[in-house]
């Protein structure tokens, strides 16, 4: 029988102390398999272990009305329902997985009490935000403040009835068995005191959160005088989006309807306005709702890290906690090809196909279709075949932002979102119209593998050492 998980802690936990030497603990397997109740509870063993190494080195001063658990070591604790609600939902196998991985680092001083703890994530599967199958739901933060918001919420941060009156909702699940959303929202909220976010803070994120949720009821119509020309159906949904975020209304939908871009010509330069038709304004509505909610789900994360920083504790050495789904190595499939599409600037849709006829043409699940059919590929599912077209993925892949859009985002007059939008000209996609064409450009940044290289050099406790390079 394999050993219990607070076992395996606690081995890692003597080693660490007994040769000064960094250790992790690698939590994987398919969804459902309880890689995130292990790390949680690798992370109450160590936290209650440590907290009472503190409370007899310290004789209680630093430990809570339980003697056992100090405020450093209860944070750390609190930390989790907070990325639960804003970063797991209910998938078919799963009622809270985890859509992102992350990399948390317990930091020890000499004594064996934590001295601070930080916190990496990667790949949030953003995605969800938009659209989720009719058995599956969207991120828990959405439902627990329908649900759970006072008369007072609802009214501020100008709420909808339920969640079947937004969009981004109403394809999935509405409820979870087994779950009070409005109790799940209180302990959420109380998890954010304790962890020292302030009031304002806390109505900030849940005024973003609010504002993701009704971008999906934006609706569009195309011009019946132009052709190429899309307009608002209704701006009562769009108002109350600036409304939160502190935009302006006209120069917001200005931004999504006719973007200003610039055009190099052969004597200097200048901007036009580009009109957007019904799918390219409601392409761009989504994507701009997923980077807002992403980069909100990354400013939490480092505002957690800024709480459970002790920089006045001398740190000596460190357990790492390892969540991630799946194989380590996994192969190269068709999402990891067009992902590799996206990194070079003059990829495009075919080169795509052909990276994939060149990979997988002799693969039995993959086939190339014939001359005349319309589809570039066809893939062999547990249903039967499924022919794909491939126009237009690698620029849906590559989720290209309105750089318009962007630029009224970092002078909102909300604090939170400019702090959220500080740096979207450094990974926004520029769209430039060259000779009258338009090229994107995509700058890279936030690779994945975050914590990579603490984990290739630190001790796996599941019976061998980490092999180094795993990871890349």
């Amino acid at each position: 029988m394999p050993p219990h998980i607070f076992a395996v802690t606690d081995e890692a936990y003597r080693n660490m102390l007994q040769e000064r030497e960094d250790q992790s603990i690698l939590c994987t397997g398919e969804s459902g398999a309880g890689k995130t109740e292990n790390t949680k509870k690798v992370i109450q063993y160590l936290a209650y272990v440590a907290g009472t190494r503190s409370h007899k080195h310290f004789g209680g001063h630093h430990a809570d009305i339980s003697g056992n658990i100090g405020r450093l070591e209860e944070q750390l604790l609190q930390a989790n329902p907070i990325l639960e609600a804003f970063g797991n939902s209910k998938t078919i196998k799963n009622d809270n997985s985890s859509r992102f991985g992350k990399f948390i680092r317990i930091q020890f001083d000499a004594t064996g009490c934590i001295s601070g703890a930080n916190i990496e994530f990667y790949l949030l599967e953003k995605s969800r935000v938009l659209r989720q199958s009719s058995m599956e739901r969207c991120f828990h933060m959405f439902y627990q403040l329908l649900h759970g918001a006072s008369s007072h919420q609802r009214e501020s941060l100008l709420l909808e009835r339920s969640a079947d009156s937004y969009h981004f909702l109403s394809n999935g699940d509405l409820t979870l068995p087994g779950v009070d959303d409005a109790v799940e929202f209180n302990e959420t909220m109380n998890a954010m005191r304790i962890v020292g976010f302030q009031d304002s803070e806390i109505q900030a994120i849940l005024r973003i959160v609010s504002a993701v949720m009704l971008f999906g009821n934006v609706q569009f119509s195309q011009d019946s005088r132009y052709c190429d020309q899309a307009v608002l159906v209704n701006d009562a949904v769009a108002q109350k989006i600036c409304t939160l975020l502190g935009l302006n209304l006209a120069e917001v939908m200005k931004a999504f309807l006719k973007p200003k871009i610039k055009m190099s010509l052969f004597v200097g330069r200048e901007y036009v306005h580009r009109s957007q038709n019904e799918e390219q304004a409601k392409f761009s509505v989504e994507a701009i709702s997923k980077a807002s909610y992403e980069r909100l789900f990354r400013w939490l994360v480092q505002r957690l890290n800024k709480s459970l920083n002790r920089t006045w504790q001398h740190a000596v050495s460190f357990v790492g906690i390892l969540d991630i789904a799946g194989d380590l190595q996994p192969s190269m499939g068709v999402l990891s090809t067009l992902d590799d599409v996206c990194l070079f600037p003059q990829g495009n849709d075919v080169g795509f196909v052909e990276r994939l006829a060149a990979q997988h043409q002799n693969h039995p699940k993959y086939i190339v279709p014939e001359m005349r059919s319309k589809s570039d590929f066809a893939i062999v599912h547990y249903a039967g075949r499924v022919d794909y077209q491939a126009k237009g993925w690698r620029v849906k892949n590559m989720d290209p932002l309105n750089e318009n859009v962007v630029d009224l985002l970092q002078l909102s007059k909300d604090p939170l979102v400019c702090e959220i939008w500080k740096d979207g000209k450094k990974i926004c996609l520029k769209v430039t119209v060259i000779a009258c064409e338009i090229y994107y450009f995509l700058l890279v940044s936030d690779m994945c593998c975050m914590g990579a290289g603490e984990v290739d050099e630190a001790a796996a406790v599941f019976g061998a050492r980490v092999k180094k390079g795993m990871f890349r």
